[in-house]
């Protein structure tokens, strides 16, 4: 097998890049073409040109297709070559690397879009145009565009400085931003096509097993030009179909056109550490790495999703489903495909699910000790392969457990000087981490560098943060992170290792301890219960009976625990919010139901999969993306979460201590002064302090426009007197009053109208 197309997506280059005619021309394609015409700008100076839309390919006879080039309205356009032009191509084109001998290749994370039109139907190349450009910042690298056709040899290529291209039974088309990370040649240039073009791809995110994956595809016979992940998921699915998802580790956000099959399918990775997000108005649907890119769509109305801002006003939750704040715009689940065949104009999507993590859990080691080098084994093997990069990788550093053993388990993997950490601190702030920042960058001796957010530069950076990240953030704590991603790309540092999600598998919040306490009541070991409790109130300066409560609160579901916590803590009042949305709030996700064993993996499995990580995964992705950085983070390694877990609850809390097991995994690696800490922190800005700043400036506007709009959101009287209290000192929630001034700044940004209530 060979990779198509050689020269013909270069065409869409940005400027910087060289030119179709001053590339060296490659030598090795299983397609001719006929001459462009004199005037195409492709034209190339050999008759055997696969640089551009004026070239007319030849398929081979031999692959399998559902619709021949030699009939049907294809006739006219698309035709097989004379055999005299065949034989030469094959003398000429032999397999062979690039002419210039580059050794080709490329992974990239970057920003894709397309849309199909169900019933045919040429797409409007400008809205592509458009697509691309909204999410520029997520690939400064380069761009490409495709046309798409029902005919299984009908798609191209095409670039925005040339007329677009006629493409037979057209069906739409696919948008693509690059940000290049390993081989930075064009080869991987997308979107992509297998050598006859009936299937055509674009791909957000890495494949961190690509080069084993390869390895297997040429046991099978497969022929590859390129060195990155690119061709290798393009490969896989021609090898393997719909299977090759599971084969993949690594995060993504998938869109495929198989001519052959007439279908559209997105894919997102397990866990949904990329995003995909998709539109349909019956007869259309769009999609794109980011919300903005949907929105370009005409169709696409701006109008706010009511089940988002009662979740989010009330809950203090956001992406815990499929639902955006935008009504109409969805958010592929994780680990879902979407498959859509427009072959005719009552086409409609069909949304499956093809991972579940119950089907993957395994029976760990019956010996604590090897549990714990089986963790060792596979935490170091996922930091391993998302090392692999041809650019210089960062790490950011917080000073926590999760990001020191990030930081600390990569430093014997790089070479020295090639590993630089990035962080976050604040000059008087009681939570203030960087003594144990400089602990470990003392211990591994990376190159530390720090951001210093303020609340001048918060209010400075405001409207771009709330830009980026497209739909309301629940704190201040993602603009410290904005502000991190904002440094790694100022070092010149485009790719980044992080801690999220050890949080989530390995019980490290408080608010696991009364879940893990009641499941030992639930299970009659009162002895273990006994020494738990003990143990957490000792560890965490509490009293034996504020434990021994908490073990009854553990057995309330987390939204329960919620709506308690809320009885006691000004930051959990919602009586401000309108009737409304209280009702809206009130029927949102049910209990779910039980998906593992025990109840403080389900627990877990609940925050991991729907109330907690997904908005996190989102805030990383924006923040990170927003400045041309590629985040990986080894904690989402699916072979690593399943393991995870697979393990009974004592190896995550034991001794009133989280995340036993990877603290005795870190041991001698980590510095034993962060093994030790009991607080849990969480990557922590002084938001009292920043609010209280800004309550005179353009924070305060945003809320006094709250309460003068009334968009039915929330009860104006109600929000006066919260906003009345805060400003004169009393007890308020800065919480409720942040969400508000971030929702009221979304609302604005975004041109949203209202869609009932108050507005």
């Amino acid at each position: 097998m060979s990779f198509w197309p050689a020269r013909r997506a270069r065409a869409a280059s940005v400027s910087g890049r060289r030119s179709p005619e001053s590339a060296p021309r490659a030598r090795w394609s299983w397609r001719c073409a006929i001459p462009a015409p004199r005037s195409s700008p492709w034209t190339c100076r050999s008759p055997w040109t696969t640089c551009g839309p004026g070239s007319v390919p030849w398929r081979r006879s031999t692959r399998p297709t559902r619709t021949s080039c030699r009939s049907g309205s294809a006739r006219s356009t698309w035709f097989t070559a004379p055999a005299c032009w065949r034989r030469r191509a094959r003398r000429l084109l032999t397999p062979s690397r690039c002419g210039d001998g580059r050794q080709l290749g490329g992974t990239t994370v970057c920003g894709i879009a397309g849309l199909i039109w169900c019933g045919g139907g040429a797409p409007p190349v400008e809205l592509l145009l458009r697509m691309a450009d909204v999410q520029r910042h997520r690939g400064p690298d380069g761009e490409g565009f495709a046309l798409l056709s029902l005919d299984p040899c009908g798609s191209t290529s095409f670039s925005r400085n040339a007329p677009p291209p006629a493409v037979p039974q057209p069906v739409g088309g696919f948008a693509f931003r690059r940000l290049a990370i390993l081989d930075l040649t064009d080869a991987a240039a997308q979107p992509m096509s297998n050598e006859d073009g009936s299937v055509w791809l674009v791909f957000n995110g890495e494949v961190y097993n690509y080069i084993e994956l390869r390895a297997e595809l040429e046991a099978r016979g497969c022929r590859f030009r390129s060195t990155g992940d690119t061709e290798v998921v393009l490969r896989a699915y021609e090898t393997w179909g719909m299977d090759c998802f599971s084969r993949f580790n690594g995060m993504w956000g998938i869109g495929l056109w198989d001519a052959r099959q007439g279908a559209l399918i997105l894919c997102r990775d397990r866990f949904g550490v990329k995003p995909l997000h998709y539109h349909f108005d019956g007869t259309r649907l769009v999609f794109a790495s980011e919300i903005k890119a949907v929105l370009e769509a005409p169709w696409a109305r701006r109008e706010p999703d009511d089940t988002a801002i009662a979740d989010y006003l009330v809950h203090r939750r956001v992406n815990c489903s499929e639902h955006t704040f935008f009504r109409g715009i969805w958010s592929l689940p994780a680990g879902h495909f979407l498959r859509l065949e427009p072959g005719s104009a009552s086409a409609q999507p069909r949304v499956a699910k093809w991972w579940e993590i119950r089907d993957h859990l395994e029976q760990p080691p019956g010996d604590e000790g090897a549990c714990i080098e089986r963790f060792r084994e596979l935490f170091r093997d996922a930091v391993r392969v998302r090392l692999r990069s041809d650019v210089p990788i960062g790490t950011a550093l917080s000073g926590g457990l999760d990001s020191s053993s990030v930081v600390c388990t990569a430093r014997p993997l790089l070479r020295r000087g090639n590993q630089k950490a990035f962080s976050a601190c604040y000059e008087g702030f009681e939570l203030d981490e960087k003594r144990y920042i400089d602990l470990v960058v003392e211990h591994t001796g990376v190159e530390s560098h720090i951001t210093r957010p303020t609340a001048e530069s918060l209010l400075s950076d405001l409207h771009r943060f709330v830009w980026h990240q497209e739909e309301p953030v629940r704190t201040t704590s993602m603009y410290a992170q904005f502000k991190v991603f904002e440094l790694a790309r100022r070092q010149s540092t485009p790719v980044t290792l992080d801690g999220q999600g050890a949080d989530e598998t390995l019980a490290g919040y408080p608010y696991f301890f009364p879940v893990h306490l009641a499941g030992l009541l639930a299970s009659g070991r009162l002895g273990a219960w006994w020494h738990e409790a003990a143990a957490y109130a000792r560890n965490h300066r509490r009293s034996r009976l504020h434990a021994w409560l908490s073990s009854l609160a553990g057995f309330a579901s987390h939204r329960r625990m919620i709506r308690l916590a809320g009885r006691f803590s000004h930051e959990d009042d919602s009586s401000w919010v309108s009737p409304r949305l209280r009702r809206v709030a009130a029927d949102i996700a049910a209990d779910r139901q039980p998906v593992l064993r025990g109840r403080l993996n389900e627990r877990l499995y609940e925050v991991f999969a729907w109330d907690g990580l997904p908005a996190l995964l989102r805030y990383e992705d924006r923040n990170a993306m927003a400045h041309a950085v590629e985040s990986r983070l080894p904690f989402m390694d699916w072979r690593l979460v399943v393991f995870l877990f697979s393990l009974p609850a004592p190896f995550k809390i034991r001794d009133g201590t989280t995340k036993w097991i990877l603290r005795h995994a870190m041991a001698g690696t980590v510095p034993p002064a962060i093994l030790a800490r009991h607080d849990k922190i969480g990557f922590a800005t002084p938001e009292k302090a920043w609010i209280r700043s800004g309550s005179t400036g353009p924070i305060a506007d945003l809320i006094e426009r709250a309460i003068a709009s009334d968009p039915g959101w929330w009860e104006p009287h109600r929000l006066s007197r919260l906003w009345k209290r805060f400003r004169e000192g009393q007890a308020a929630s800065v919480g409720s009053l942040w969400r508000v001034a971030n929702l009221v700044l979304w609302h604005e940004r975004f041109s949203v109208g209202f869609n009932g209530g108050g507005g």
